[in-house]
């Protein structure tokens, strides 16, 4: 009973520190560094992951930043847009043309192109090769990857991860512990509370120390991350790259306009520097009842479905993407699109058969944004096993679906239990830009056996 009163105590005390930004979806900030981090780490050797490493704490930097705003916007309205324009394809595109185009006149590109030509490739490990790549040019290349992998794994993290969370009902609410009888027996507080407050005034008590459904599920992963997996420990001060620069990335932009200015840049900076340091105090005491309330997320949030391993390796092959847009000399030497990830994975077993349960996903991940008018029926497409299509419907995106990295199908009806289908993403799907991929994407998956449909 102490441990969960100091459980409550605990909660209203951080609450009141990142208050400010759990109604914007931002209490997952820690998580979608964890993210852009993994990201790096799966890089192949090489330059881009020299240069991500150099300037990790930009890389993670960007990585939260999209969220500040939202909490900024408490004191400053405006800065709620600036912090949804920061979320979306467009933004990433606009940085990339800034970098390669508008800085300088295109001099980051033309120094990452020189940092490419001179890294040791015999010997990438030996040094970071620092020659022909600025420190403004260094760290805003690494904060827009990061800024770009809170975009893309704000689709597949919300898109996989979450819906399976809620379908268990878990909670990390600790006025839902009054209720356990798990942990109190044989009397709950709760049925002692009821007749003193009433049914209304339990939920009032579970509403002030609650928060909305989203926030929840994300604030709550970021505290495993951070108890369970160490994050932080080894992350460097966050770095805020030129805001002048940011500011004329912002311009022209559907949300914003040209509104934006440095000092909104620099407060939603401080916002989310603050928000992601009161977790990271608060860890050690709120993971307590997390472990109790939230078990499938402990237990998954790393390697389970659309968890940190399945976006970190999806925003491996987005990085890629950039990068080679980024060094390339013309438009016309961008190489074609690719596909980043797929769910489910190809060669996956005992996927649901019921297309309406939480946890049934068919999903692509494109490198670099979609056109959204190149996904149809012609160009995304599902067989049976004897090679006959599976009508359905293919879609994009979960949330902005013109900027969007997310490719889905939806069968029109429920799959046969232990059969194997095939998924084709053909070369009529194009990023916005209009390039087609390069060739057709397969893969293959079976769904579970009749026994465990049924069940």
């Amino acid at each position: 009973m102490k441990f969960l009163l100091r459980s409550l105590i605990f909660t209203t005390l951080l609450a009141s520190s990142v208050a400010f930004y759990q109604d914007a979806q931002a209490a997952g900030m820690t998580t979608h560094a964890f993210m852009a981090d993994f990201g790096r780490k799966a890089l192949p050797e090489g330059p881009l992951k020299a240069l991500l490493t150099e300037h990790r704490a930009s890389l993670v930097s960007g990585a939260i930043n999209p969220d500040g705003g939202y909490g900024s916007g408490v004191a400053f309205p405006e800065d709620r847009n600036m912090a949804e324009a920061a979320h979306w394809g467009d933004f990433t595109e606009a940085f990339m043309t800034y970098l390669r185009k508008n800085k300088d006149g295109g001099r980051c590109a033309r120094e990452a192109r020189d940092y490419q030509s001179s890294f040791p490739i015999d010997n990438p490990t030996a040094i970071i090769n620092p020659r022909g790549l600025s420190q403004d040019c260094g760290r805003l290349i690494a904060f827009m990857f990061g800024n770009a992998a809170h975009g893309l794994t704000d689709e597949s993290w919300d898109s996989l991860f979450e819906p399976q969370v809620r379908a268990r009902g878990e909670d990390p609410n600790p006025v839902s512990l009054l209720g356990s009888e798990a942990i109190f027996k044989p009397f709950t507080p709760k049925e002692a509370l009821i007749p003193i407050i009433g049914e209304a005034g339990f939920k009032q008590l579970s509403d002030l120390f609650g928060m909305t459904p989203l926030n929840a599920i994300e604030y709550a992963g970021d505290i495993v991350g951070i108890a369970e997996h160490n994050l932080w420990a080894e992350i460097p001060a966050l770095e805020l790259p030129p805001s002048a620069d940011l500011v004329e990335v912002y311009k022209g932009n559907r949300f914003v306009g040209n509104s934006v200015g440095e000092a909104a840049i620099q407060r939603a900076h401080l916002v989310a520097r603050s928000a992601v340091a009161a977790e990271r105090t608060g860890a050690a005491a709120e993971i307590i009842r997390i472990r109790i309330t939230m078990p499938w997320l402990r237990g998954n949030y790393f390697a389970g479905p659309g968890g940190v391993v399945d976006s970190g390796y999806m925003v491996t092959g987005m990085y890629e993407q950039w990068w080679q847009m980024l060094v390339a000399q013309a438009d016309g030497h961008i190489f074609s699109p690719q596909i980043a990830g797929v769910y489910p994975k190809n060669g996956a077993r005992n996927l649901p058969t019921q297309i309406k349960q939480d946890n049934f996903r068919i999903y692509a991940v494109m490198g670099r944004n979609v056109q959204p008018a190149s996904v149809n029926t012609q160009t995304v497409k599902m067989f049976n096993e004897k090679g006959k299509p599976v009508a359905g419907k293919p879609s994009v995106g979960i949330y902005d679906r013109e900027h969007t990295h997310l490719i889905r199908f939806e069968p029109d009806t429920d799959l046969i239990p232990g059969h194997t289908y095939t998924m084709l993403i053909s070369t009529g799907v194009k990023d916005k830009q209009g390039r087609a991929l390069k060739k057709a994407y397969v893969w293959r998956f079976e769904t579970q056996a009749l026994q465990q449909a049924a069940r």
